[in-house]
C-alpha cells in the first residue's frame, strides 16, 4: 500500500525486480507469544511467476514476471515468512519463495530469499516517532539455455535501508504532520544481461493529512555503472481505507 511505503517509489530489488508485491494464491498466517517476545508466521502457495525467455527483451531476459495471474505455465510456488519480535518495537524476519517458473521448452526453478528488519519507536526522549527499515533480497533462477542469446543462470541481489522521523511531541500540531525520510537502495545485477549495478540515495519529505493519507515529495540520486546519473523529482499522494 502506497501510504505504508514512506517514499514515492518502491526500493530497488525489494519490490522492483526481485520480489513480488502480490501473488494469487492462498495463505495461512498467525502469531505465537513467547513470554514478552513473539513470533509471527505466514505460509502460502500461489501461482508461480513466469520466466522471461524473450530473446528480444534485452536486459529483461532471464528475469521473473510476477503478474502471472492466470498461471499460464501451470507452475506453482510455495514459501513463507517468519518474524521474531524480541521487543515490541523490533521485528527481525526471514522469508523465502521456491518453485518452478519455466516452461516445457525452458524448465527452471527459482529460489528467492529475503532478510528484513523493522523498528518503530514512539519516544519521549526523541520527542517523536522514529522508523527504521532494512531488507536484503537474493534471487536465483536455474541455468537455462536461451538459444542464440546463450545459456546462463540469473543470480541477482539487492536491498535498501531507510530512516524516517515524525516530530509528534514538539507541541506543534502542524510540525507533527511532517516526516523527513532518507533511503539508500542498491541492485546488484552486473553478471546478468542487464550488465550493470544500480544504487540510489533518496531524500524525501512527507505531509500527513491523517493516519492513512499522505502527500510525498522526494529527490532521488540514481547512478548506474558506466552511465550518467538518472536523478529525478518524485511526487505522490496516497490514501488507504
Amino acid at each position: 500500500m502506497a501510504w505504508v511505503n514512506r517514499m514515492a517509489d518502491q526500493p530497488l530489488a525489494v519490490y522492483d525486480g526481485l520480489l513480488p508485491e502480490t501473488l494469487v494464491g492462498t495463505q495461512l498466517r498467525g502469531g505465537v507469544p513467547l513470554g514478552s517476545m513473539k513470533f509471527n508466521y505466514a505460509a502460502f502457495a500461489a501461482n508461480a511467476p513466469s520466466l522471461n525467455t524473450d530473446t528480444n527483451g534485452g536486459s529483461a531476459l532471464g528475469t521473473l514476471a510476477f503478474d502471472n495471474f492466470d498461471n499460464g505455465n501451470g507452475n506453482f510456488v510455495g514459501g513463507g515468512h517468519l518474524g521474531f519480535l524480541p521487543i515490541p518495537e523490533l521485528e527481525l524476519g526471514y522469508g523465502l519463495i521456491y518453485g518452478g517458473v519455466g516452461s516445457a521448452e525452458a524448465p527452471a526453478n527459482a529460489f528467492l530469499q529475503s532478510a528484513d528488519l523493522n523498528f518503530v519507536k514512539d519516544s519521549a526522549a526523541l520527542r517523536g516517532s522514529l522508523r527504521l527499515s532494512a531488507q536484503w533480497v537474493w534471487s536465483a533462477v536455474d541455468h537455462v539455455d536461451y538459444g542464440a542469446a546463450g545459456s546462463f543462470d540469473n543470480k541477482r541481489d539487492g536491498g535498501y535501508s531507510q530512516i524516517s522521523y515524525r516530530p509528534t511531541k514538539w507541541g506543534s500540531p502542524v510540525l507533527a504532520r511532517f516526516e523527513p525520510v532518507f533511503r539508500f537502495d542498491i541492485l546488484n545485477q552486473k553478471n546478468t544481461p542487464a550488465a550493470y549495478d544500480e544504487w540510489r540515495y533518496t531524500l524525501g519529505l512527507n505531509y500527513w493529512f491523517g493516519a492513512m493519507t499522505v502527500a510525498k515529495i522526494g529527490y532521488e540520486f540514481d547512478q548506474r555503472d558506466g552511465d550518467t546519473a538518472h536523478n529525478a523529482v518524485m511526487v505522490q499522494f496516497a490514501t488507504g481505507f
